[in-house]
């Protein structure tokens, strides 16, 4: 019997970048407030900020919070047994759950776990 390829996805929320204009942020959570109140699907406006926000170019200094995520995953790694490993991220930063788990895919990964932080 073979078990096939394993991976592994450690998901955190993700932050805001100290260095992103707020106004980017506060544009995209009232589109999000008013597609939740009206039951739509994401305008493209509100995709584009999103991406752009999830995007923003990081470092140790404007995203402690990724970098600590990054900190993380390689502790975790080693301890895989040779599984697939990727890192994702709920909001503001990327890649999504949804990007990374298809990346596994791509790389053969026949059964995900995903492990979360956020308890």
């Amino acid at each position: 019997m073979t078990t096939g390829t394993r991976g592994v996805v450690l998901v955190g929320h993700g932050g805001i970048p100290k260095d992103c204009p707020q106004e980017l942020v506060t544009r995209l959570k009232r589109l999000e407030a008013q597609r939740r109140a009206a039951k739509k699907m994401p305008s493209q406006e509100e995709l584009e900020l999103d991406q752009k926000i999830r995007r923003w170019p990081r470092t140790k200094a404007t995203d402690p919070y990724q970098s600590g995520l990054e900190a993380l995953g390689a502790v975790l790694r080693p301890h895989l047994n040779g599984a697939l490993f990727a890192m994702a991220y709920n909001e503001f930063c990327a890649p999504t759950l949804e990007e990374a788990v298809e990346d596994l895919v791509k790389q053969g990964a026949t059964s995900i776990i995903v492990l979360t932080t956020m308890f």
